[in-house]
């Protein structure tokens, strides 16, 4: 009798464990949030940085081709323009990966906007390089 009580005491009771699990649980639901709004706002960071690069290349576009306000670049205009491969400017959180559903490159005049999520990836009227 005494063997069996005490090979009892050695190990965890279920009771127990489950409370561990809920505690490591709680935990992990603080933590988690914390880990991901620096995630959203470096996608944020990156989205309208690239939507900077759009609007400079559609400012260039206009210059070079002697464009005015109204007139809209294609794409392929941009590519002329945007130092980098024009797929690799794209919204970091576009499940298509792709300039073409990430951007809405929008009239010369106007900012380009990001069509995957607008409401906060947005270029501000008054801001500059």
């Amino acid at each position: 009798m005494n063997e069996i009580q005490r090979s009892a005491r050695e190990g965890m009771t279920y009771i127990e464990l489950m409370f561990v699990v809920v505690i490591i649980a709680m935990l992990a639901s603080m933590a988690i949030p914390a880990w991901m709004k620096p995630r959203e706002e470096a996608h944020r960071s990156i989205c309208v940085q690239n939507l900077r690069i759009i609007k400079d290349s559609k400012t260039i576009w206009a210059i070079a081709s002697g464009s005015g306000d109204g007139d809209t670049p294609t794409p392929e205009d941009l590519r002329r323009c945007i130092q980098q491969d024009v797929d690799k400017v794209r919204c970091p959180i576009d499940p298509d990966k792709s300039f073409l559903t990430s951007y809405s490159v929008g009239a010369i005049g106007s900012n380009p906007t990001c069509m995957i999520q607008g409401d906060t990836h947005i270029l501000a009227d008054d801001e500059d390089n």
